[in-house]
């Protein structure tokens, strides 16, 4: 997957400037959660890490928290209730 915004946003590199850039965060963040559901559901490890689960879960609480508090909230839940 390449998404240098996501990529940089998830490092804490970049703050969301604008509607766009929230949606395409957003929508990557659903991508890579989908990819790793499929991992965990096949038992793979990803760089040792085998509780994806619990690391998928502390990422989404801070993607929402970020776009709540940054006014991308209403994108945000229309995701999830998309999903």
């Amino acid at each position: 997957m390449q998404a240098p915004l996501f990529t940089s946003f998830i490092q804490g590199k970049t703050d969301l400037e604008s509607s766009k850039e929230a949606v395409d965060v957003i929508n990557h963040f659903w991508v890579m959660t989908e990819l790793a559901i499929a991992d965990n559901e096949a038992g793979r490890d990803i760089q040792g890490v085998t509780d994806i689960e619990h690391w998928m879960h502390r990422l989404f609480q801070k993607v929402s928290g970020y776009m709540i508090q940054h006014g991308f909230g209403e994108l945000w839940q229309e995701s999830i209730d998309k999903q």
